[in-house]
């Protein structure tokens, strides 16, 4: 019988002409040669790359295994909640108020973000990420109104784990070294840094919060890209506090929380708002008309009379205020009788 002799490099084809243009509509259903299969996968190659030519490199080498890689952070929102201890402006965080993640303090790590304490947790610490990634907002239970310091500014807080927790653990409890704290912050416009709250700003509150997470595109959960957290806000206003103890003459200024009130300073807001309403309420009876001022940068825009009693209210006020304005309050200079104890809130 006869044979014959192939030579593969001879006899087959070279590939070294290509069309990556082909059309790949119906592709499966055109005649073709193994010529036009592999110029079908040419094309396809280059169409999943987005390049010019199906044998160009990948872009910046952004590739598929780097896409699935890619870095995402998002807010996760905790609904459990949170009760603060008395007199205390940090919280441990034990059970079902754990973050519902692993921990992350590197930034190659997945998981919640969190900063590292020098030691372990159980006080106060403003230690924070160079880019706030440990910054969480906090909410009232209940209510969701955000919480504010007396010179409202709003209240944060930063997640800290101790310096033995270990990356990629989960959130530990009681005495756990890898148990995680909330200390609650605010950011100081006027020094331009994040401030530890006073205690009796949070104390004895209960709330929630959301932190920020870190996951890969794989893990990239549906709701990761929604425009913000999701806490359920109410139509609830901000308000400032005002008080003084003791029997105040006509003229005088009240404290915003342990700071006085003056013509030049108060509390400072941080955002364009409207100055809705407000309450009084004394420790003693007045029948004569005698009240308080409300002073916007020293100069009166308000008063609030008490006719018979000791509380009054009002809920028709409309003042416009702009970021950096001052609000004081004082007892009326006209006042023929003497305010004891006055407590004063301003709705915005």
């Amino acid at each position: 019988m006869p044979r014959t002799f192939s030579r593969p490099s001879l006899n087959i084809r070279p590939s070294d002409v290509y069309d990556d243009t082909l059309p790949l509509a119906n592709a499966e259903l055109s005649p073709a040669t193994l010529e036009d299969d592999l110029n079908f996968i040419r094309t396809a190659l280059r169409d999943l790359k987005g390049s010019q030519n199906w044998f160009d490199a990948a872009q910046n080498a952004f590739n598929l295994r780097a896409i699935y890689d890619k870095r995402f952070t998002f807010w996760v929102q905790k609904s459990d909640i949170v009760h603060i201890g008395a007199n205390s402006n940090f919280v441990l965080l034990t059970g079902a108020a754990k973050p519902v993640a692993t921990i992350a303090s590197s930034s190659s790590t997945l998981g919640a973000i969190v900063a590292k304490l020098p030691g372990v947790v159980g006080a106060h610490s403003l230690i924070v990420l160079s880019d706030n990634g440990n910054l969480c907002e906090v909410r009232l239970s209940g209510t969701n109104e955000s919480i504010y310091v007396p010179t409202g500014e709003q209240i944060y807080a930063l997640l800290q784990v101790g310096s033995n927790s270990t990356d990629g653990n989960v959130f530990g409890d009681t005495s756990s070294d890898d148990q995680a704290q909330l200390s609650f912050v605010y950011f100081d416009a006027l020094t331009n840094s994040i401030t530890a709250c006073d205690p009796l700003d949070v104390a004895s509150k209960s709330i929630e919060y959301a932190f920020r997470k870190r996951t890969d595109f794989y893990s990239l959960p549906e709701n990761a890209f929604d425009p913000s957290i999701t806490f359920t806000e109410s139509s609830a206003k901000r308000y400032l506090q005002f008080s003084r103890p003791g029997e105040l003459n006509p003229g005088t200024f009240l404290l915003n929380g342990y700071a006085m009130t003056s013509y030049t300073s108060g509390a400072r807001v941080c955002s364009g708002c409207t100055m809705t309403g407000a309450t009084i309420m004394l420790s003693n009876s007045v029948s004569d008309d005698s009240g308080i001022e409300i002073l916007r940068n020293g100069i009166s825009v308000a008063t609030l009379d008490i006719s018979h009693g000791n509380t009054a209210l009002t809920s028709s006020l409309c003042v416009q205020l702009q970021p950096g304005d001052f609000i004081s309050v004082r007892t009326k200079t006209s006042n023929m009788s003497n305010l004891k104890d006055p407590q004063v809130t301003i709705e915005l």
